[in-house]
């Protein structure tokens, strides 16, 4: 037992009309517990045995009533009593007692002094009143979750507990910074629905009800109120509290204040509609330059097509000269603009993404050679060295002949077109694991590091292009999008004044990976 050492101003008590103090007792709605000075139980009514879960009153005869307090109370209530026999005032704090199964109960304990006729200090009248009500629902929570509180008004999010009925019990003091009040008691005792907007009260009813039957409702989005009318968006978690004997008392919601993350998403949606409206207006440019590039290359075919066709007939039949070679020079050039017309409409079938290849089975070496032998004239015309060095080459790939071709012809053009007369072109072939390698060097003028950056876009023009006004930009381009579709790659590889070494690569097999 608590020692108690207490100021005793009379040497023995008075005397009772026992059937009279119990009578009395009985008819009061609270529990009552007379002690003598030393916190010895002398009376008690039924009440206060219901209270403290006792059979009955006479269970608490005899006790000491500082055993009934939980061991972190006793010394506050010695410390009151002193103070209570000093100043003689009634005074009723808030402790917390332990029933005999050992669970605690919170309760408002009125203390005064019980004097006799001579007004002769001879004990204690403690009167035990249950919290109830919200504030009940708050002390059932327990003395370590009141201690965390001082930690849980630090964080950045609302915290609410509410009895059953959405009655506020407890918040922190974020709660009370989200809705404009000055501090929390200013929220405490009213129901939870009159912080929410009313288009969303309906909502948050069946929100609560959904984590009374489930145990939790997490991430439901409601718009909430402050006390100046303004709203604020907020997105809650609730779930039940339970007590010891597993049944619901309470709810404990968090609340987010997602003004901020909503501001971003209205921000991003608006980069999205910005966004598509100018993918719109994009695609509806490239859709234009692709019909007038549709436009020109029918308005070229037309009277090209006469212009190949004539001047072929003319080579096939003329014998004589100047006449001869006037019709090779008129024919030559219309099967170049003829393959110039070519390029463009398929550059523009690229941008659509409609250029197809027709794959098949494929001799390299046979490819090669042809390609070689077709540019030979054009060489020798012009005076280069062309050479074709090919080493274990498979015998067969599987590509797009004519794309292929395609492809080799380009960098072959461009070789003849910038190697000075007397200059070397050669083309170097060989197998690299599962890819074909082709390289196409020449001993040119060589590219700025620039121009190399820029090489394989449409529609570039290079310095020295730009003199000879020739070229519409649209041959490397169109190789590097023939070399793709065959999953491959292709590259630049020169020094200004030193020439350049154009090659690509291709898997043997369309269904390896890119390399």
């Amino acid at each position: 037992m608590e020692n108690l050492t207490l100021v005793t101003k009379v040497d023995k008590t008075s005397q009772y009309d026992q059937v009279t103090i119990n009578q009395i007792l009985e008819t009061v709605g609270a529990g009552v517990v007379i002690t003598d000075l030393k916190a010895i139980i002398t009376e008690a009514n039924s009440r206060a045995a219901m209270i403290l879960a006792l059979g009955s009153r006479d269970a608490l005869i005899g006790k000491c009533s500082l055993d009934l307090f939980a061991p972190y109370d006793r010394q506050r209530a010695v410390q009151n009593l002193r103070e209570l026999l000093e100043q003689g005032a009634y005074v009723t704090v808030e402790y917390t007692l332990v029933r005999t199964d050992g669970t605690e109960l919170h309760l408002n304990i009125g203390s005064d002094v019980l004097r006799d006729t001579a007004r002769n200090e001879v004990g204690f009248v403690l009167t035990l009143i249950e919290i109830t009500g919200p504030e009940r629902t708050w002390q059932m929570l327990g003395n370590s979750e009141v201690k965390l509180w001082s930690m849980l008004d630090s964080v950045s999010d609302g915290i609410v507990i509410m009895d059953l009925k959405g009655v506020v019990v407890r918040v922190n003091q974020r709660v009370a910074e989200m809705h404009g009040v000055d501090s929390r008691e200013a929220v405490l005792g009213k129901n939870a629905l009159q912080f929410v907007a009313q288009r969303d009260r309906k909502r948050a009813m069946e929100g609560r009800k959904k984590a009374l039957e489930q145990g939790t409702a997490r991430d439901i989005e409601y718009t909430f109120i402050r006390v100046d009318g303004s709203e604020f968006p907020g997105e809650t978690s609730t779930s039940v509290l339970e007590n010891d004997k597993n049944n619901p008392f309470a709810l404990i919601t968090i609340v987010r204040d997602i003004t901020e993350r909503k501001q971003q998403q209205e921000s991003l949606q608006k980069l999205y509609r910005q966004e598509k409206k100018l993918r719109k207006k994009l695609e509806s440019e490239i859709q234009k330059r692709v019909e007038l590039t549709r436009a020109l290359v029918h308005e070229l075919k037309t009277p090209i097509t006469p212009v190949m066709a004539s001047s072929g007939l003319l080579v096939a039949e003329l014998r004589t000269e100047p006449w001869l070679s006037l019709a090779q020079n008129i024919h030559r050039g219309a099967i170049n603009l003829n393959r110039k017309i070519n390029e463009l409409l398929d550059m523009a079938k690229g941008e659509l993404g409609i250029l197809k290849l027709k794959l098949g089975t494929v001799s390299p070496q046979k490819l090669l050679q042809e390609v070689v032998t077709e540019m030979t004239p054009l060489a020798v015309r012009r005076n280069h060295n062309l050479t074709l060095q090919a080493q274990s080459l498979p015998v067969n790939i599987y590509v797009d002949k004519i794309r292929l071709q395609q492809v080799l012809f380009n960098l072959l053009n461009n070789a003849c077109r910038f190697t000075r007369e007397g200059g070397n072109i050669t083309v170097r072939v060989k197998q690299e694991q599962d890819y074909l390698i082709v390289e196409v060097e020449d001993t040119g003028p060589g590219l700025t590091a620039e121009d190399q950056q820029h090489i394989f876009e449409p529609y570039h023009f290079m310095e020295r292009d730009r003199e000879r006004l020739s070229g519409l930009g649209l041959g490397l381009s169109l190789c590097k999008n023939l070399v793709e579709l065959h999953r491959g790659e292709i590259w630049v590889k020169s020094e200004k004044g030193k020439g350049c070494t154009f090659g690509f690569s291709v898997p043997l097999n369309p269904s390896l990976p890119a390399r």
